[in-house]
């Protein structure tokens, strides 16, 4: 499973706010601008993308969508997949990057029915509540991601928490 090839060569940065499902991305690296794209986006290697396809690995595929910044493609192939946590945690990526806060949430909480502890979903729960303006709900949830101790997330998750308090407090004062 952990060897699922993406079709994109990783750079140091990560493509999406967001955490993807795919096992390749599993390892922590800061968002930030990649190689590829002028955007910033990752280069699919269309090669690779099609290898996937053949082998029926069609959410690898979304994942590679996604990556690129074509959240309506990827969401159309994870539409098709038995939903999962991961799936509902991807589509939820899509919902988010297509400016859809309120859907992205309830995907998310499909996926953590299912997987309550799973730390990427409760990220992607931070974002989708941070998108809504709900700025100590998302630090609540990404105090918890801090808590699940994975390395770099768990820093970054600390510091998203730190940062979404400090600018609720600053509001309301």
């Amino acid at each position: 499973e952990t060897a699922r090839a993406l079709p994109f060569a990783l750079a140091s940065a990560r493509p999406l706010e967001g955490r993807l499902s795919h096992p390749g991305l599993a390892d922590y690296r800061a968002t930030g601008t990649m190689r590829g794209g002028a955007d910033g986006r990752p280069e699919l290697d269309l090669k690779v993308l099609s290898e996937l396809e053949a082998k029926g690995d069609l959410h690898g595929v979304a994942t590679a969508w996604l990556a690129a910044g074509d959240f309506e493609r990827a969401e159309r192939i994870l539409e098709r997949l038995p939903s999962s946590p991961a799936v509902m945690g991807d589509l939820a990526l899509a919902a988010l990057g297509r400016a859809q806060p309120e859907r992205a949430l309830t995907l998310v909480e499909r996926g953590l029915e299912t997987a309550p502890d799973d730390a990427r979903l409760h990220w992607n729960r931070g974002l989708a509540l941070q998108a809504l303006s709900l700025e100590l709900a998302a630090a609540a949830e990404f105090s918890r991601v801090a808590q699940a101790k994975e390395p770099g997330w768990s820093t970054e998750a600390t510091e998203r928490a730190d940062g979404l308090r400090k600018g609720a407090l600053a509001r309301r004062d």
